[in-house]
C-alpha cells in the first residue's frame, strides 16, 4: 500500500512539474503581438527599394535578437520553433504562408501595386500572431502530455 502511495505521490509531483513548465511557457499577448509586427514587417519591407528593404531586414533581425532576449530573460530559455514533434509541422505552415505573402509583396511590387507589400505586410502580421497562438497551444499540449521539450 506505501509503494502504491509513493507512486500516487510521485505521478502527481511529475504532473505539477509539467503544469509548472506550461504555465511558464504561456507567452503574453505582447509576446504573440512582437512575433505578428516582426513577421509582418519582413515581408512589407520586401516592397521597399535596396537599400531600405536590406535596412528593414536588418531591423527584424535585431527585433528577433530582443525576442530571444525577452525570452531568456523570462523563461530561462528560447524556443526557436524547429523542434522536433507536432510543433514541426505548424512551423512549416506557418513559413510556407510567410513566403506565399513575401513572393506576392514581391511580385505586386514589380508591377509597380505600391499597396501590395504593406497589405502583404498586415496579412504577415496576422499570420504570425495567429501563428504563434496555434504553435504555442501545440507545443503546451506536448509539454502537458509529457514530451520532451
Amino acid at each position: 500500500m506505501t509503494e502504491s502511495n509513493e507512486a500516487a505521490q510521485a505521478l502527481r509531483a511529475l504532473e505539477q512539474s509539467r503544469a509548472d513548465v506550461a504555465a511558464q511557457y504561456d507567452y503574453p499577448f505582447r509576446r504573440h503581438l512582437a512575433f505578428g509586427v516582426l513577421t509582418g514587417a519582413l515581408i512589407a519591407v520586401q516592397g521597399l527599394p535596396v537599400p531600405l528593404n536590406l535596412i528593414g531586414d536588418g531591423l527584424v533581425v535585431i527585433g528577433a535578437v530582443v525576442i530571444r532576449h525577452w525570452d531568456l530573460a523570462r523563461t530561462g530559455s528560447f524556443l526557436n520553433g524547429w523542434r522536433h514533434g507536432p510543433t514541426r509541422l505548424a512551423t512549416g505552415i506557418i513559413m510556407a504562408l510567410v513566403l506565399a505573402l513575401t513572393l506576392a509583396a514581391i511580385a505586386l511590387t514589380r508591377q509597380g501595386i505600391a499597396w501590395g507589400a504593406p497589405m502583404a505586410g498586415l496579412a504577415g502580421v496576422a499570420v504570425g500572431l495567429a501563428g504563434s497562438y496555434w504553435w504555442q497551444a501545440i507545443y503546451l499540449a506536448d509539454l502537458r502530455r509529457g514530451r520532451r521539450t
